[in-house]
This record gives structure tokens, sequence and C-alpha cells, in this order.
């Protein structure tokens, strides 16, 4: 099976990223939410009735000195709020940077 050149791949993450940031602009522009930080759960209040998700912190961006900081960097934080994020790097860790295989792609 012959892989995607890298173009098409970038292209059709960008196409997905945009798509789904037209599906949830309604809750990116919500001014009127509620983050509850035991149960990792995000609430955004609407007049007619509120939807609520499951969150983990992924990491953050610092402005000031223009870093990504990751989620399992930041000791203070639980393991069920970054268990998403020590995935992450678990299967990244796990990929032989000198191949370009299916498995980088999926």
């Amino acid at each position: 099976m012959e892989l995607e050149p890298l173009n098409e791949i970038v292209k059709k993450a960008l196409d997905y990223f945009d798509t789904k940031t037209l599906q949830y602009l309604y809750l990116i522009k919500n001014q009127d939410i509620k983050i509850n930080t035991i149960d990792n759960l995000i609430t955004f209040r609407f007049d007619s009735e509120n939807e609520k998700y499951n969150y983990e912190l992924l990491g953050y961006y610092d402005n000031i000195n223009g870093i990504w900081i990751w989620g399992w960097v930041l000791s203070y934080l639980n393991y069920k709020d970054i268990s998403l994020g020590k995935f992450l790097l678990d299967y990244g860790l796990k990929l032989a940077p000198d191949t370009t295989t299916q498995e980088h792609l999926c």
C-alpha cells in the first residue's frame, strides 16, 4: 500500500480542522461556561439548555515565552486529568523517527 504524499495528508488535516471548527463554532464563541475541575466536566450554558462534556488538559500555550507545555509535565495534575496526553506521548515515543510507515499516519 502506497502512502499518501505529505502535502495531501496536511491538506486533509486542515480541511478536517476547518469542518470541525464550523461545526462547533457555537461552543467556541460561547462565553457562558462552567468548568468543574473535580469531575473534569465543562458545561456550556445556553438560554434553553446546557451542553456538558468531559475534558482533559492536553497542555497550554505560554504566550510570554512562546512555548507549548504538555499536561503530563505539570506535576500538580492528576493522572485522570492527563491520561489522553500521556497516551499521545507514549504513542509518539514508540514510533521510529527514521521511518515513515502507515503507523505514523494512524
